[in-house]
Formats: C-alpha cells, sequence, structure tokens
C-alpha cells in the first residue's frame, strides 16, 4: 500500500507542510509505503484509475476550482474508489464561520453544493450531517 499526500496552502509557507508531513510519516517513508509530494489538485501527478482512495480533511475550502478539483480526483480514482471528504463547516449561518470565511479567503459549501458537484461527476455517494453543520461525505466512482 502506498500513501501520497499532497497539500497546498497559504497560510504557512509551503514547505513547513512537507517537513511536518514527512517528519509525521517518517517510518512509512522509509519503508516505500509513504510519498509526501507538493502539487495542485487540479493537475495530479497519477495515471488514471491508479489510486483507491483520496481524502480531504478541512482543505476543499482553499481549492481554486473545486469542481476541476473533482474532475481530477475522478479521473485517478480506480472503479470503486473512494473520495473522502470531511469538513468541520458546512454552513455560513454561524457568525464566527462568516467572519472566518473573510478573513482567510475561504469558501464554505453546504452538503447541497457538494451533492450537485460530485453527482453531476457521476460519483455515488452518502454523507453524515451533524447537528454542529460538520459533515462527512464517501463518494465512491
Amino acid at each position: 500500500t502506498e500513501i501520497y499526500t499532497l497539500s497546498l496552502h497559504d497560510s504557512l509557507p509551503i514547505y513547513e507542510f512537507v517537513n511536518m508531513a514527512s517528519e509525521i510519516n517518517k517510518e512509512a517513508i522509509e519503508s516505500g509505503r509513504c510519498e509526501i509530494s507538493l502539487g495542485d489538485v487540479r493537475s495530479l501527478p497519477f495515471e488514471d484509475e491508479s489510486i483507491d482512495i483520496v481524502t480531504a480533511f478541512e482543505t476543499i475550502y482553499f481549492w481554486n476550482d473545486i469542481e476541476e478539483c473533482f474532475k481530477e480526483i475522478y479521473r485517478v480514482l480506480k472503479k470503486g474508489g473512494q473520495f473522502l471528504i470531511c469538513n468541520e463547516v458546512s454552513s455560513m449561518k454561524r457568525r464566527d464561520v462568516k467572519k472566518l470565511a473573510h478573513m482567510i479567503e475561504m469558501e464554505v459549501y453546504t452538503p447541497d453544493d457538494l451533492t450537485r458537484m460530485l453527482g453531476k461527476l457521476g460519483f455515488n455517494f452518502e454523507y453524515h450531517l451533524d447537528r454542529k453543520q460538520q459533515v462527512v461525505f464517501i463518494a465512491r466512482k
């Protein structure tokens, strides 16, 4: 099993994220089970239908051209592959979220937004929304 990680975020210099991920995954990297890469989700450096699972924990808020990103994820996933999205925020109704979204230029996607985008690409999916408006999507190709 190989694990690939891509991260791109403007709040810290990107090398800090790469260094942290490399340190956390040191054993897996040394054993050849993990590779940390820097990239853009709109242009993933993987062959078509070559990845079993893609995860996005608290990141899609910052992706440019999110529908293009989802298309690229669909491209690299194997048949039956899974795309897991975990978002602590899925609504602009909370005052703290409104303020934060404007301060750090993040886009908040509702379950309806994600349902529309993922469904349009052909993903089968289910999601869970808790009382705090935290959402988990599991999309399958």
